[in-house]
């Protein structure tokens, strides 16, 4: 997309006059030369907002953020099958890790140490086989998720539930910015916007939407992870959880999901599958496999 068309989007992203689905709509069926007539914008309201549009351009560009619209041809492909895909994204890293076959690993932010643990170990297995960990940077089981990953020099991608300029949560900014060397990292939000309830919530359809297959380790029965989890049946992915035998507290999430969700399968351990005489040219046959 032309400079000059992508600062007419963000804009009209900004002013939320229209949703990411009409926005698409409205930029496939009219041609880039109405779309300013089209939307009606007031003169000078136009004009400052372009001017605020072409400073999160400048932004981006001396922060080394590729901003990628939905008619990119890199725009990752697994999101194009969306319901409502978002209509731009904002990308700092390894931009040819959203194509990779991936593994999205969530969770409680409040998980105990053994489901910590585990989900440290399970990383390091899955990553060492060439898999990409998908996770949202959160405390908890998403930060072991990464670590995992990124000890094993693995790659792994983390999906923001907030703008680059405002990080969250803060304390995980040093893993954050790691993965943006060794991995990449991912938002639909504007620079400027902070994080709230309501964005938390809205990344998971990034997360499980960019994955193959969707683990989830420990959930309450209410609670982001159980969100995660919802979000993930509604777009159809395979999803398994570890036997609650493991004692991978918070476990009372994981039983209600596998004795409700026949189509959700329980795994004892990692390695068995995960190894490594397993060699790259597996990598598909590990993912059913796993599950």
């Amino acid at each position: 997309m032309k400079k000059s068309e992508l600062l007419i989007l963000l804009t009209l992203k900004r002013m939320k006059l229209y949703k990411d689905k009409e926005l698409i709509n409205l930029y496939t069926n009219t041609s880039s030369s109405q779309i300013s007539h089209h939307t009606n914008f007031d003169t000078k309201l136009n004009s400052d907002e372009l001017e605020h549009s072409k400073k999160i351009l400048d932004f981006c560009e001396k922060e080394n953020i590729r901003v990628i619209t939905y008619f990119d041809s890199n725009y990752p492909k697994k999101l194009k099958n969306l319901s409502s895909p978002p209509i731009v994204l904002f990308m700092k890293g390894n931009l040819e890790l959203i194509n990779l076959p991936s593994i999205a690993m969530v969770g409680s932010r409040n998980s105990s140490s053994q489901a910590l643990e585990w989900t440290y170990d399970a990383s390091k297995k899955i990553a060492s086989c060439g898999f990409v960990i998908i996770s949202g940077g959160a405390r908890g089981i998403d930060s072991y998720a990464h670590k995992g990953a990124l000890e094993s020099h693995g790659k792994t991608i983390c999906v923001l539930g907030s703008g680059f300029s405002n990080i969250y949560p803060n304390d995980n900014k040093p893993l954050i910015d790691s993965i943006m060397k060794q991995g990449l990292v991912i938002t639909e939000y504007l620079p400027e916007v902070h994080v709230n309830r309501f964005s938390l919530l809205e990344r998971n359809k990034i997360t499980s939407g960019l994955s193959d297959k969707v683990l989830l380790v420990a959930a309450t029965i209410k609670g982001g992870a159980m969100s995660q989890f919802r979000v993930a049946l509604s777009q159809k992915k395979h999803i398994f959880c570890p036997s609650v035998s493991l004692k991978l507290e918070p476990t009372a999430g994981i039983t209600e999901i596998l004795n409700n969700y026949k189509t959700v399968h329980s795994i004892n351990e990692v390695e068995d599958i995960f190894n490594p005489k397993h060699n790259s040219e597996d990598q598909h046959d590990l993912l059913e496999a796993y599950c």
